[in-house]
């Protein structure tokens, strides 16, 4: 999960530097998708660091709100993992002609 979310960081910095590289108007102030971007990393950074802390420190040493946060990634990173299994085999259902009854 840890690689997960450390990919997922470094892919919303790779998209906010190119939209920085885009920019017409160097000297604007950041936009709305910009802001966006930087929030996504943000999130993701402080759920890795709340993923390492559970998993490096004793259990009483996390704060109840890392287990919370950890939780919710999971959910989160299962989620999205389960969607991808079920994209790709719609996926080959389409590219074999075979379509679920």
């Amino acid at each position: 999960m840890m690689q997960v979310l450390t990919s997922a960081a470094q892919r919303v910095a790779q998209e906010a530097q190119a939209h920085v590289i885009a920019a017409q108007h160097p000297g604007e102030p950041p936009g709305v998708e910009l802001q966006s971007l930087a929030k996504q990393q943000h999130v993701l950074t402080v759920t890795a660091q709340a993923l390492d802390q559970e998993v490096s420190s004793p259990p009483n040493a996390v704060p109840p709100a890392s287990h919370a946060l950890v939780a919710v990634a999971q959910q989160v990173v299962f989620q999205a993992a389960r969607q991808v299994a079920a994209d790709r085999t719609a996926v080959m259902s389409l590219a074999t002609g075979l379509l679920p009854e």
